[in-house]
């Protein structure tokens, strides 16, 4: 019958804890979404640095064909676009080879690191949320991040099984501006411990329309056809996952900006020749750039086959509180075809390998360790030229990041060490081989409870990537003659192959993260020695001869939003970025750095309405590189408009339409390669509908509903109204979630079940939906807001582990958010006395044995509170009693086990060895014949869960 699991296990469960709370589910307010790529499961308001995360409705409004399009608008994130098929994103001013993609922490490998026109292959229309990360925080994630890291958070490994067996959504998309039709499903069916994810987008776009001022109306080659499909399957069991999935996605797109008439460009030393030898200097290097639309636009026909292995398992020995597994496979192939012919062929078979190891806290230290190997072997076959080298590649490396908290101010250090070996399949190249090294401390001092402000100091290595050692020869996508490190040095220096990038960067972050009005700014600075960039040396019209080259330069930059909450309804956001970027001793400015921006935004949630709408500028870009052009700034304003509509058994539908550029402005991105021949996308409107089965649970576990059944008996016809789960967890939230509620906020003090309670409400969280990791010590958490409906499930009992006595106190707390009804689910206890029946005495010595355990570990047990203490305290702090009922218990197999193995994770913190053997033997003594007692008689009946319901008096 009951399950007790996640309100027995105490320091597991909702506390008070310093914390810190606020945010929707969304971009713009983060403080409750907690990073998955955080090894240690940081806050968003927790890391070092600003981090930025698109989940739930806002993800689904703003996802675009491509990753740097979804991305676009996030303060300091900007992308460099190629056309409708290809854009990848710039954080701070940085794009790849700095910013890598993750795929759920583990590397995304295909070839878009190698140029611009190379689509990243996750699809943005089959993600649950993006995670952006910037600074220090991504130094474990490889030197292919020293920029920034893009985590993408997908479905397609369960890591649930449904409720009810089943789980699903679908969603159709039509756009106007490119006459996009789009298809995206997913369903996850389970039964027992296994669970099957299968889920599919099929898109077909035509190019899209730009203002008339560009002299056409579309940008022609801008087209983009996908199809991607993922079928998965987990094992999960109430500790952890393990799983398995295969990704296939087939691309077709446009290539805009190609020109035949550069073929014959060629370097004479560091000029540029356009042109026959035969030719006089003289000779007139005019060409006709009227282009013929009837011919074929060239275009990239992709092929991507992956296949990942997953799991997370949570306390496997003593020492370990999680382990977590990655490993990849990646078959990768494009062509790039022209007058139905294979010009370019590009092939990537590539593997990663992560392990992750998070131990124990060990003397005030929280920690994780791990190792992360990959390998890739690339090859450009060419019809006529290729301009990049075959190469096998090898990256080894291993990483440790720790935390420590001195009162008010908590202390992180990292570092990374690698090795990298990249071979060239061309025998006069000789193998490189490369050791960057990169470690960063940081401190976070929480300043009251409503303000952080944290400190960062790093030093990051990056090897030269595959592109900057080996291009050679001409790139027409980007217009472009490329010469490599590597291949352009005749004498094959043994500095020029052996210099790493380094950088020593500094971020300073301030956040305000409670109250009605919550920011988040951050400012940085990189200093770099040997930045190695793409130096133009010549240029002939729009064809350039560029260089990888090293040169000392520096980054500065801020960026930050500024957002407040008028009321339960309407909020305004302010935000903007600013990044310079420049080489050293007077050696002019960096090329495609972004321009500064400074925008607003507004969002408004009424009932089953949500709107938003955002302006922003985008500065003039003067700050040039030696041959770049001045682009112009321009005005950009986007809305949205969604209603929801609640179909009953917890399933609902939803009508969206997503207008961009809705004045038509004709802009040009300062980043693109391709700027003057792809300006960005004129004035679209986006119809979507989305409708499916939305409920989940995390894991197989789930409580039965007799409680939540009676307390619905209760309420009757009146209406829920908004709702507050003062103690969330998954079990109230998947209940919560899943009633006719105006809007509901949940309230945990525990990082890892904020992790859950965000996993399991993900597809159902609305944007007027909140998720708060917060204090209840604190006055300031949800102060002036009012619930017309407060659940508290088993929070009284809770708080013991975490604020000892608070108990008193919480009623009046609570009080004074409630304007009507408060629901009380507790406990009757039964350690404290010696029961009578068998049944009774062996729960009693379990109960005795796990907070014996806990006290030596240093924690604190779960404090069990009667009926009558409840209704006394709750009559005192001026509630009216309406409703009190007793539920008799019965306890199985499962709850001995998590309360015999909680504890045993937890005896390797005892210094007293015998002491914790003695312990252990006895646990297993308990285990043995409550099992027994459990198998002979159905379970072990003993106590009551009560339910009360009451009312301001």
């Amino acid at each position: 019958m009951r399950n007790h699991l996640h309100h027995l296990c105490a320091v597991s469960i909702i506390a008070i804890t310093p914390g810190i709370a606020l945010a929707q589910a969304g971009g713009h307010g983060q403080g409750d979404i907690v990073v998955t790529a955080a090894p240690l499961g940081q806050k968003a308001d927790e890391t070092t640095t600003p981090v930025v995360t698109l989940t739930g409705a806002e993800l689904i409004h703003r996802r675009a064909a491509t990753l740097g399009e979804t991305l676009a608008g996030q303060p300091g994130i900007n992308f460099e676009n190629f056309g409708g098929g290809a854009s990848r994103p710039i954080i701070r001013g940085q794009s790849s080879p700095r910013v890598q993609v993750l795929s759920d922490s583990a590397n995304v490998q295909d070839a878009s690191a190698i140029s611009p026109d190379h689509n990243v292959t996750g699809e943005p229309l089959l993600l649950r949320g993006i995670e952006v990360l910037r600074g220090p925080a991504t130094l474990l994630y490889g030197s292919g991040a020293i920029g920034g890291g893009v985590n993408l958070l997908d479905e397609k490994v369960p890591t649930y099984v449904p409720e009810g067996g089943i789980t699903g959504a679908a969603e159709g998309r039509l756009g106007t501006g490119d006459d996009e039709r789009s298809l995206v499903g997913g369903a996850t069916v389970g039964a027992g411990p296994l669970a099957l994810r299968v889920e599919g987008v099929h898109r077909r776009s035509d190019d899209y329309r730009v203002p008339r001022a560009f002299g056409e109306d579309r940008v022609h080659g801008s087209y983009n056809d996908t199809s991607t499909v993922s079928v998965g399957g987990s094992w999960i069991g109430p500790d952890g996952y393990l799983g398995v999935a295969y990704t296939r996605q087939r691309n077709e797109y446009g290539v805009p900006g190609h020109n035949h008439d550069y073929e014959s460009c060629h370097p004479h030393g560091i000029s540029l020749h356009c042109g026959s030898h035969g030719e006089e200097e003289e000779h007139d290097h005019d060409h006709d750039h009227e282009h013929d639309h009837e011919e074929e636009v060239p275009f990239v026909k992709l092929r991507s086959n992956r296949f990942d292995i997953r799991s997370d398992y949570n306390n496997p020995v003593p020492a370990l509180e999680k382990v977590r597994f990655r490993l990849s496979f990646t078959d990768y192939a494009h062509d790039e075809i022209e007058d139905g012919e294979a010009e370019n062929t590009f092939l990537n078979k590539a593997h990663d390998l992560r392990v992750e190891l998070t131990h124990a806290p060990l003397g005030g230290l929280r920690g994780t360790f791990g190792i992360q190997q990959s390998g890739s072997r690339f090859q450009a076959i060419s019809g006529g030229v290729t301009h990049t080298l075959n190469t096998d590649s090898s990256n080894t490396a291993i990483f440790l990041l720790e935390t420590y908290s001195l009162g008010n101010v908590r202390l992180e250090a990292a570092a990374r060490q690698e090795w990298q070996t990249v071979k060239s399949l061309i025998t006069r190249y000789p193998s490189i081989r490369h050791k960057p090294f990169s470690a960063s401390a940081a401190a976070i001092w929480s300043i009251g409870s409503d303000y952080s402000l944290a400190l960062s100091l790093a030093h990051t290595e990056r090897a030269p990537s595959v592109q900057e050692l080996y291009a050679y020869g001409l790139h027409l996508a980007t217009n472009t003659y490329e010469i490599g490190i590597v291949s352009g040095n005749s004498r094959l220096a043994e500095k020029v192959s052996q210099g790493v990038e380094k950088a020593n960067s500094v971020n300073l972050t301030l956040r305000k993260t409670a109250g009605p009005t919550t920011f988040t700014i951050g400012a940085y600075h990189q200093d770099f020695d040997n930045y190695i960039y793409a130096q133009t040396l010549d240029q002939f019209e729009d064809f350039r001869l560029i260089r990888y080259a090293g040169a000392e330069a520096t980054f500065t930059g801020i960026d930050g939003e500024v957002r407040h909450a008028f009321n339960d309804q309407f909020a305004l956001s302010v935000f903007g970025d600013y990044v310079r970027a420049k080489l050293k001793n007077g050696g002019g400015d960096l090329p495609r750095i972004p321009a500064g921006r400074l925008g607003a935004r507004g969002d408004v949630h009424v009932g089953p309405f949500t709107a938003d709408a955002e302006y922003y500028h985008v500065f003039e870009q003067d700050r040039i590189a030696a041959f770049e052009t001045r682009t112009p700034g321009y005005d950009m304003v986007n809305a949205t408009l969604a209603y929801r509509v609640e179909l009953g058994d917890k399933r609902s539908a939803e009508l969206f339409v997503r207008g961009t550029n809705l004045t038509n402005e004709l802009a040009y991105n300062h980043s693109s390669f391709i700027k003057t021949f792809s300006p960005l996308r004129g004035r679209n409107f986006l119809f979507g509908l989305r409708g499916g089965i939305l409920s989940k649970t995390k894991g197989t576990a789930r409580r039965p509903s007799a409680l939540f059944r009676h307390i619905e008996m209760l309420q009757g016809d009146r209406p829920w109204g908004t709702f507050l789960d003062a103690g969330t967890g998954t079990n109230s939230i998947g209940w919560v979630s899943g009633l006719a509620t105006d809007r509901w906020v949940a309230v945990t003090g525990a990082a890892g079940h904020a992790v859950q309670v965000r996993d399991a409400s993900d597809r159902v969280r609305r944007p007027q939906d909140r998720i708060i990791l917060g204090n209840w010590a604190n006055p300031t958490l949800l102060a002036g807001e009012r619930f017309d409906t407060i659940l508290a499930d088993y929070l009284i009992g809770a708080i013991e582990g975490f604020a000892p006595y608070f108990q008193e106190r919480m009623f009046a707390r609570l009080r004074t958010l409630a304007r009507g009804r408060l629901y009380l689910v507790g406990l009757e206890p039964y350690v404290a006395e010696r029961p009578e029946t068998p049944d009774g005495r062996i729960l009693c010595d379990i109960g005795r044995w796990r907070d014996a355990v806990l006290l030596q570990a240093g924690e604190r047990p779960y404090r069990e509170f009667p009926m009558e203490w409840v209704l006394e305290q709750m009559t005192a702090s001026g509630f009216r009693v309406v409703s009190a009922h007793r539920f008799p218990i019965r306890y199985q197999e499962k709850f001995v086990n998590s309360q015999i193995d909680m504890c045993a994770s937890r005896l390797s913190r005892l210094g007293d060895r015998s002491l914790a053997a003695a312990l252990h033997a006895r646990g297993e003594a308990l285990r043995q014949d409550a099992l027994a007692i459990i198998g002979r008689d159905g379970g072990l009946r003993h106590g009551f869960d009560y339910v009360i319901a009451a009312e301001k008096g």
